[in-house]
């Protein structure tokens, strides 16, 4: 069990979220954990998904993946357009003091437009271990 903490923001048909979390780690490097939370990631949405009525047909293979790494955390952007919910992720990871620092931005949309570019671009990850908006 982790604490984690969420801001979710919706503007249209497009919805925003911020996750962030410490966590332990069991000495993987950033690139697994970087695929874990990404698996993690669409069996959520894929519960998510049945839960809200949606029919068992969840489908999503990333698109493609986008190096964004920077500050000493492995980042990565992936295009999740060809999903039936399309959506994209940022997400950024690194072990601090023995835990594992975790930053995820996504957002999924009806269609994609320019704020989601804006919104992903936008989210980066500071020295002193804290993920912005600018």
């Amino acid at each position: 069990m982790v604490e984690t903490h969420t801001y979710l923001v919706r503007d249209g048909w497009t919805v925003y979220s911020l996750l962030w979390f410490k966590g332990p780690t069991l000495g993987e490097t950033d690139e697994l954990a970087s695929k874990s939370l990404l698996r993690d990631f669409l069996k959520g949405a894929e519960q998510g998904y049945q839960s809200g009525g949606g029919e068992t047909g969840f489908k999503c293979e990333p698109r493609g993946r986008k190096n964004v790494s920077q500050n000493g955390y492995t980042g990565f952007e992936y295009d999740l357009s060809s999903c039936t919910v399309p959506s994209r992720v940022r997400l950024y990871t690194k072990v601090v003091d023995n835990k594992r620092e975790v930053y995820i931005a996504t957002a999924v949309y009806g269609e994609e437009d320019e704020n989601v570019t804006r919104f992903l671009k936008s989210f980066t990850i500071g020295r002193s271990s804290t993920a912005k908006l600018q």
